[in-house]
């Protein structure tokens, strides 16, 4: 991109219509490329462009055939358009030829290098591996493979099929290629983007990155428009993003486009749009580029549940949030998206649950820990309850830890000639990966704190191994006699589960709970009353917990030592910190 591509694209647009105002101009800065600066003090800045240099849905029936457009998707075949503009320069077709000239002065600027990870080389992915982005490249890639096949497969009469015959192989065979086949024999063209025939896989590709990166909602400039048709508006697309900026997006009845900054900008500083409230995840798989310290960047947490549970939910708990992705934000380049269906129609959940936790609101992680509650409660309590929110607190807690584990791991550079890392790539990626542990740190320092509060707040009702020792002086000598007469320094316990357990059974063995835990004794009783008629509880046999049995003589039935292990377990939580199982009671 040259200063004089960026000047012939401005007198272009002035000379169609286009209205810039005195006192900005379009430079070249630094890595950031080319960005609006003023060169005065500019308030209210407008900039308008003339529907007749957008490109929309309308060009494509001066390309393609009526027929043919009313039975693909519009934004699919915007894609192909843009491709054949840009990459069909001795078209047969006259219509292409008028078209990819017109707009040559903007198809010129478009950038030919990419930063999206989608394609990126085999020492590059190394620094996205167990990050959300990481492992989802694939399948992404594959997704917009599939729109592109689509089309082109079967559509013979329009498509050459043997000039893309190789990328049609690769597509069938993509499940079974590694990323690095995928690389050699098709993505390094993308990055190479060597005059592709226009209806190639690589030339869609390139044209679905321009869209993803520079599109917008075509509504804004016709409101008889699907809400998920797109356009392109050359020059406005130049601006850079700012969050903080304050703007406005604005159409007259003939259908330009207007960009309204709605502050003072004072001389020698940036003009920005603002692309709304994007984490780094979805700006450098979007945009390509990340925004250090960003204010909205979020990790996506994808859950799946089985449906059987989803509707339990939503009868039982309703309260409890379930968020889908079509409740974030929907992408109108998404030839899957849906935005006129009603709640009723879609078929919610199919794709999982989405929530995005980030460190300046906190509510989207406690609607997670909502529902890993009402995942971890017993089926005689309500995910309200002390001892699910507890334990859903610790599965939640868990769950980050290996996520946390896993991004943390250390990535080291493996330059090779043969697949050089690109600087920039490598610090974007750094500081992609580097938000990623931060939100998972701060998530994991709230749920501590949670846990002390919530610990603090049910002290009465939680029981501890070390309470039991401290508050049952006859346990000990019960122990002892237990183990025919061993001393209790003798006897090795696995875990504090394992105590626990051993002391509801030799309280029940001995009816001999202090008043302190009569509750215990109460909560146990109406435990066994609830299963008395349970399959499961009545037959196992509990080979799994022999040792116990074994440790205690015959003094108690393996039934007995199963059922004992099974009210532990349903009535307590293990913390993450320490493995301590606690022991809660019913209130």
């Amino acid at each position: 991109m040259s200063t004089n591509q960026v000047n012939d694209l401005i007198q272009w647009g002035l000379k169609n219509g286009a209205q810039i105002p005195d006192g900005i101009e379009f430079i070249e800065v630094g890595n950031k490329g080319v960005c609006c600066m003023t060169t005065e003090e500019l308030d209210n800045v407008s900039i308008k462009i003339p529907s007749t240099i957008i490109i929309s849905h309308s060009l494509l029936f001066e390309v393609f055939d009526e027929q043919f457009i009313s039975s693909q998707n519009k934004n699919t075949l915007l894609k192909f358009l843009v491709g054949r503009l840009m990459f069909d320069r001795n078209s047969t077709n006259d219509n292409v030829r008028k078209l990819s000239m017109k707009f040559r002065p903007y198809l010129d600027l478009l950038p030919k290098e990419m930063h999206s990870p989608l394609i990126w080389n085999p020492s590059e992915l190394q620094f996205l591996v167990n990050t959300n982005l990481g492992n989802s490249i694939k399948n992404k890639l594959q997704s917009i493979y599939k729109e592109w096949y689509q089309i082109t497969k079967f559509n013979e009469s329009l498509f050459n099929h043997n000039e893309i015959k190789e990328e049609f192989i690769i597509y069938e065979s993509f499940d079974e290629l590694s990323e690095l086949e995928l690389y050699e024999r098709l993505l390094h063209k993308a990055n190479e983007l060597e005059s592709p025939v226009w209806y190639s896989f690589i030339a869609f590709l390139w044209s679905h990155l321009i869209f993803i990166s520079r599109a917008f909602p075509e509504y804004v400039v016709n409101k008889q428009a699907p809400t998920d048709g797109v356009v392109l508006l050359p020059i406005i697309d130049l601006l850079n993003h700012n969050y903080s900026t304050k703007v406005e997006w604005l159409s007259d009845n003939d259908g330009s486009f207007c960009y309204r900054n709605l502050s003072v900008t004072p001389a020698n500083t940036e003009l920005n749009n603002n692309y709304g409230g994007k984490g780094n995840e979805e700006l450098l798989s979007g945009y390509g580029f990340v925004m250090k310290d960003n204010l909205f960047d979020s990790v996506a947490l994808k859950i799946n549940l089985p449906e059987t549970m989803i509707l339990q939910i939503l009868q039982d708990a309703p309260e409890i949030s379930l968020p889908t992705i079509d409740d974030y934000t929907w992408f109108a380049f998404d030839e899957n998206a849906k935005a006129d269906e009603t709640d009723a129609e879609k078929p919610q959940y199919k794709d999982g649950l989405l929530y995005f936790i980030n460190c300046n609101n906190d509510k989207c992680l406690n609607d997670v820990l909502d529902l890993f509650s009402h995942m971890g409660k017993d089926t005689s309590e309500t995910w309200k309850s002390p001892r699910a929110r507890f334990h859903g607190l610790q599965l939640l807690r868990n769950a980050l830890e290996h996520k946390l584990s896993q991004i943390n791991l250390t990535v080291q550079a493996q330059d090779s000639a043969d697949f050089p890392i690109n600087p920039y790539r490598l610090e974007v990626s750094q500081i992609y990966r580097d938000g990623q542990i931060k939100i998972f740190k701060h998530c994991l320092s709230l749920l501590k704190k949670i846990e002390r509060e919530q610990i603090k707040k049910y002290k009465n009702i939680l029981v501890t191994v070390n309470k039991v020792f401290k508050n049952d002086d006859k346990f000990t000598d019960e122990l002892t006699d237990f183990y025919d007469k061993k001393d209790p320094e003798d006897i090795k316990f696995g875990s504090s589960m394992d105590i626990l357990t051993l002391w509801i059974l030799i309280k029940v063995l001995n009816n001999s709970f202090p008043s302190k835990y009569e509750k215990v004794q109460d909560q146990y009783t109406q435990y066994i009353k609830r299963h008395a008629t349970d399959e499961y509880k009545l037959s196992n046999t509990a080979n799994d917990f022999e040792d116990l049995v074994l440790l205690g003589s015959n003094k108690v039935t393996p039934r007995a030592t199963f059922l004992a292990v099974e009210f532990v377990n349903d009535n307590s939580f293990t913390r993450v910190s320490s493995q301590e199982t606690i022991l809660v009671l019913t209130n």
